[in-house]
């Protein structure tokens, strides 16, 4: 039976691994691997790759993150630029994730089959993160290696540990900062078990504690003063918090959380200060209230979308209590084996193949779906950094002579000529008296809409606009 499920879930990962292939990077992933060189979205075409204060500083103005994953992709795209190799990274991590929730619900259960099973449904619940050069699968496996060091560590042996969770945990609030309350609590948790097993002593604290200290301090001078203030990018999360929009509150969260109060309703005032289970979900019961008051007061979105570190540990609460309460019930491993199959069916067939070769970043080739025509190539804010990226690091870098990169391109807001003038000569040239001329040498990218509603453009898809 484990072999059989260890088996699909081996599969699942290898369909997941097939969006490593896909060669164009999205708007936050062609500004993430800008900002890794020390560029930003916008920099002028063939800008040279800057130095690690240049990434701290861009990270800083251009990205709403510490920048722990900006410097990694630093060192990782040292090796290659090719969108395989950078998409691997956000990959590796989300192996290890998958590796952590099997370790972490199998130390709890003591049942390999369960957790393989849990293990297997959560690797369908994820489709496009695993992916994504973004830090979400970053931030989701230092929050289940840190979370994994603080319930099971074996503290009184190996004072080394202390450093590397301290190291791992430092990594950790540098990915997101929807990490920092949870790392926060882990660590509280750890300090109550080496208080209870009578362990707390200034070496071990300061192994435990100096490396957080010090990134944290250095997200705050570095990173955290700049993107509070006025010169950071402007992002608008209305519609993820609970007081302006209370759709949020609907939620599969509300299943482990409600059997977490019964369970902790029937085992209080027992002895279960050190038990696992007991330690996780008080744990986790406290950041949901933390998040759910964070997003009331527009402080911090709270549910699965940039609530990085919660997503990764509700589905391993959820298996936990139906296993806490269902253990007995013979009928228990039918059911989860069940779910995994319907799960990995629709992950299959309707959720995955389909995003990996019709997502808009695919529908993003149309564009150079063709022969190269004469003419100029208008292209908006929201696609620079895409077309950019094709030319000067991706699958296009062999064919910008055909299509006149740069010298075609108008970018909307990297060259200064063209922020100055671009709408005027948009407008020009849509309102030219010689139409025919216009329609046969002139390409729109993400161009504004006033544009796009126009009958005489034909909707390719969401970013691409082509004049017919």
């Amino acid at each position: 039976m484990q072999k059989v499920i260890k088996s699909v879930i081996v599969l699942l990962l290898v369909v997941h691994a097939v969006g490593i292939l896909n060669p164009y990077l999205g708007f936050d992933e062609s500004g993430q691997f800008f900002i890794s060189k020390g560029l930003n979205h916008y920099s002028s075409p063939y800008a040279p790759t800057l130095g690690v204060t240049d990434v701290i500083d861009t990270n800083a103005h251009y990205n709403l993150d510490p920048g722990g994953f900006s410097l990694l992709l630093y060192v990782w795209s040292m090796f290659s630029d090719a969108s395989i190799w950078l998409r691997l990274l956000p990959f590796l991590f989300f192996v290890g994730y998958v590796i952590l929730v099997e370790r972490i619900v199998k130390r709890i259960t003591q049942d390999g089959v369960f957790s393989l099973l849990a293990c297997g449904i959560v690797v369908t619940l994820h489709t496009t993160m695993p992916t994504n050069i973004r830090p979400y699968s970053m931030e989701m496996f230092f929050t289940l290696l840190v979370c994994y060091w603080t319930l099971f560590a074996e503290l009184k042996k190996k004072l080394w540990l202390y450093g590397a969770i301290g190291v791992c945990s430092a990594i950790a609030i540098s990915s997101r900062y929807s990490i920092l309350p949870t790392v926060a609590l882990l660590i509280a948790t750890l300090l109550f078990r080496m208080y209870k097993e009578r362990l707390l002593s200034w070496p071990r604290i300061t192994l435990l504690l100096l490396f957080v200290v010090v990134v944290g301090v250095c997200i705050l001078m570095f990173s955290l003063q700049y993107q509070m203030g006025k010169n950071t990018i402007n992002v608008n999360y209305d519609e993820l918090y609970i007081s302006t929009n209370p759709t949020r509150l609907l939620t599969w969260w509300w299943i482990p959380i409600g059997l977490s109060i019964i369970y902790l309703w029937k085992n209080y005032g027992k002895e279960k200060r050190n038990d696992s289970l007991y330690l996780l979900t008080w744990g986790l019961m406290i950041l949901n209230i933390f998040f759910i008051i964070a997003s009331i007061a527009q402080a911090h979105p709270w549910g699965s979308k940039k609530c990085g570190s919660l997503n990764a540990l509700m589905p391993i609460l959820l298996f936990l209590m139906l296993w806490y309460f269902l253990n007995k019930w013979k009928y228990l491993k039918n059911l989860m084996t069940f779910t995994f199959a319907v799960c990995a069916i629709i992950f299959m067939v309707s959720v995955k193949l389909p995003k990996h070769w019709n997502q808009e970043e695919y529908k993003f080739s149309d564009f150079f779906g063709f022969e190269p025509v004469e003419g100029k190539v208008y292209v908006g804010q929201f696609s620079e950094s895409r077309v950019r990226y094709l030319f000067e690091y991706g699958c296009l870098q062999s064919q910008q002579k055909g299509y006149g990169y740069p010298s075609r391109f108008y970018f909307q807001t990297a060259l200064p000529h063209v922020t100055t003038n671009y709408f005027a000569e948009v407008e020009k040239l849509y309102f030219s008296k010689d139409k025919q001329y216009a329609d046969s040498c002139t390409t729109f990218i993400d161009v504004e809409q006033y544009i796009i509603e126009d009958q005489q453009l034909q909707k390719q898809d969401a970013d691409i606009y082509i004049r017919k």
